[in-house]
């Protein structure tokens, strides 16, 4: 990469401080996420949907009730316990994080046993295309179908890692 400024700038949105000033750690964090598993998945579901082959894409984007605050967001593997409904174990938990976990919980049953984790009534979890990149997050709301909140800062760090 040729312009570390124009780096820095297009993960700037995502990693300021309270302050204004960059928080380096997380922007460190938010790189190595990136590189190591967003997308990856991505590009796998991306090859996946090109060849007919039913692909769903999600993004975790929620923070415990009990670690709001204290965490930049959402990091890599802590939807596990909402996929498999274990959250009753921690005394913390709100009635907002059973609600998410109940829905991740229910999507993950539906897909074991129909190989489809769209629920017959409420909102269907579309197959991943990388033409329209829609995907269903799961975040402070439940969960929504919505453009990969990603998409535009994955394609813009591309394009300048490939200058």
């Amino acid at each position: 990469m040729n312009n570390k400024a124009q780096f820095t700038k297009a993960y700037a949105p995502f990693v300021l401080a309270k302050n204004g000033e960059l928080n380096y750690p997380l922007l460190g964090s938010m790189i190595f996420g990136d590189k190591r598993f967003v997308e990856p998945a991505r590009y796998i579901a991306s090859k996946a949907s090109m060849s007919e082959q039913p692909t769903w894409l999600y993004r975790f984007n929620y923070v415990p009730s009990h670690l709001k605050g204290k965490v930049d967001g959402a990091y890599h593997a802590t939807e596990i316990p909402f996929v498999f409904n274990t959250l009753a174990q921690n005394p913390l938990t709100s009635q907002n994080d059973f609600k998410i976990a109940s829905a991740m919980h229910a999507a993950w049953v539906r897909f074991a046993k129909y190989s489809n984790p769209s629920p017959k009534q409420g909102i269907a979890w579309p197959n991943y295309n990388a033409k329209d990149n829609r995907i269903i997050e799961f975040n402070e709301n439940g969960s929504e179908v919505k453009q990969d909140p990603l998409e535009n800062r994955l394609n813009e760090i591309t394009n300048l890692i490939s200058q």
